[in-house]
């Protein structure tokens, strides 16, 4: 009888498994579905409209090089969000956080500028990593230390950080030849490599060495078992001796110190100046 019982369990939660495993192409499929009654009833043909959308991100090297270019930050900070929301914590600042690893970043390339590129890239790469973490760590510590709710927290930061890249084009790090509100061009050395004679640069290959790397904190290391257990119930991983606060003010950092590495990646290889317009845009494009 018990062990009709046992071997019966598999059978109910197989459909289930299968039902989450599905569940992304369901989602994909029903937007898709979406989009296609909204293209027509504005009087756009759903299937030529989804051919030249495919064109135009694949149709081609140029295209291809452009779509990687322009996922390369959207992946590296989607990667600090779902480590972030993956232990329920709800991180709305990664904009901010990306400015102030771009200001940092930027910083360190007009300020050691004579520095060689193999000290200069990874200087600046650390210095936009630790704009995000210092900033995402501002956001855990108020909500943890005075109770501020974190979604308003780091919202209300994405603002003070978007300011601060304005004013710092605009006053300390303008350039002085220049007439509009942004820094002089930043050196060779402190660009990004390409890769061979293409727009990609190493920034392309780290953002999807940071995807494996990801997966391994979360599935195959404690830390990621303790962030999971936050996010899964948190009164029963205080229960088995989890330090939640701690779980949360850590899967904040992460998330912001990914940001922040977006941000000097893109400021170094895409626009070689700490311009607030051109950071604006692709904000935009990743929020």
């Amino acid at each position: 009888m018990s062990s009709n019982s046992v071997a019966s369990k598999p059978a109910k939660s197989f459909p289930v498994q299968w039902l989450k495993s599905l569940a992304p192409g369901l989602g994909i499929l029903v937007a898709l579905v979406l989009s296609s009654v909204l293209l027509a009833l504005s009087g756009a043909n759903p299937l030529q409209a989804y051919q030249e959308l495919l064109l135009g991100a694949f149709g081609g090297t140029r295209q291809l090089t452009e779509t990687l270019l322009k996922t390369t930050p959207i992946l590296i900070i989607a990667l600090g969000l779902a480590i972030a929301f993956k232990a329920r914590v709800w991180n709305i600042g990664a904009e901010g956080q990306y400015h102030i690893g771009a200001l940092l970043g930027g910083w360190v390339a007009l300020t050691f500028s004579a520095l060689p590129s193999m000290l200069l890239i990874p200087l600046m790469l650390v210095a936009g990593g630790l704009g995000g973490f210092l900033w995402s760590g501002l956001a855990g510590l108020l909500h943890l230390k005075r109770g501020v709710n974190l979604i308003i927290c780091t919202l209300m930061l994405n603002y003070i950080g978007i300011l601060l890249v304005q004013y710092a084009a605009r006053v300390p790090l303008r350039d002085p030849n220049g007439f509009l509100p942004e820094s002089a061009k930043f050196v060779v050395a402190a660009r990004l490599p390409r890769l061979g004679d293409s727009r990609l640069h190493i920034g392309v290959l780290l953002a999807f060495v940071l995807v494996g790397i990801a997966y391994v904190l979360l599935w195959r290391t404690t830390l990621g078992f303790q962030l999971r257990a936050v996010g899964a119930k948190l009164s029963v991983a205080k229960w088995i001796g989890i330090k939640t606060g701690q779980s949360i003010l850590t899967a904040l950092l992460i998330s912001g110190t990914l940001a922040g590495l977006a941000g000097v990646i893109e400021v170094s290889a895409t626009y070689t100046r700490l311009n607030p317009a051109f950071l604006m845009v692709t904000a935009s494009r990743v929020f």
